[in-house]
């Protein structure tokens, strides 16, 4: 077999896979088209994840807050329930002006609260 006989059949085998090798090829860049939507599907899920984790870390510590807020207002409640109970029971008229400022006093913090 000569030089001339392999270069010819070297060249029908290149010819009859050019095809396949194109082929090959589409699919290849197919792939690397779909592993970067994928990728970048990926980053955005991971984005949205760490959006959301700081969206409930902000909120757990709105509701510490409101919960250390309710704690508050039970705690004026009570004291408003303390002095009201002072000045019902108070014997003399003139010391009822002492309980009535406090509870005046206790109020006001609770409307502010």
């Amino acid at each position: 077999m000569g030089a001339s006989s392999v270069s010819g059949t070297l060249a029908i085998v290149r010819e009859a896979h050019a095809g396949e090798i194109g082929a090959l090829r589409e699919q290849l860049i197919d792939a690397r088209s779909e592993r970067d939507q994928e990728r970048e599907r990926a980053e955005q899920a991971e984005a949205a994840i760490a959006a959301e984790r700081q969206r409930a870390d902000t909120l757990h510590q709105q509701l510490q807050v409101a919960e250390l807020v309710a704690q508050e207002v039970a705690q004026l409640r009570w004291q408003v329930a303390e002095a009201q109970q002072a000045i019902a029971f108070s014997p003399q008229t003139d010391e009822r002006y002492w309980p009535m400022g406090r509870l005046r006093r206790l109020l006001s913090r609770l409307r502010a609260s």
